[in-house]
């Protein structure tokens, strides 16, 4: 039997909303997709090629090169999406607690950052 996700509950903006949500959704975790797609647009605008902190952050979740090296390249939308769920299970265990870090940093620092 094939696995298909039901359709995301979103209007597709950009095509890389489609690859967090597939990344998300092989997981069954199609519930986290406005968790992460809200940090996504903040430190993105969901543009794959963003650069920030004067090139030392890249992708869509503006990737730390200092902390997590160099993506390989060409870093795809898919790719970036694979990082970015596995980073937020990794460091906050979800990409809903995840978004929760990003809005108390917000909250305390003045700026959101995970």
């Amino acid at each position: 039997m094939i696995f298909v996700p039901s359709p995301p509950p979103i209007e597709i903006i950009v095509p890389a909303q489609i690859d967090v949500w597939l990344v998300l959704a092989a997981k069954g975790r199609e519930g986290e997709y406005n968790c992460l797609a809200n940090i996504i647009a903040r430190e993105s605008r969901w543009n794959v090629n963003a650069v920030g902190d004067n090139g030392a952050s890249v992708g869509l979740g503006q990737r730390h090169i200092p902390t997590h090296g160099a993506p390989l390249q060409p870093w795809s939308a898919t790719q970036q999406a694979h990082w970015l769920v596995s980073y937020a299970d990794g460091r906050y265990g979800g990409s809903c607690e995840a978004w929760e870090a990003w809005q108390q940093n917000r909250r305390i620092y003045g700026w959101g950052w995970w």
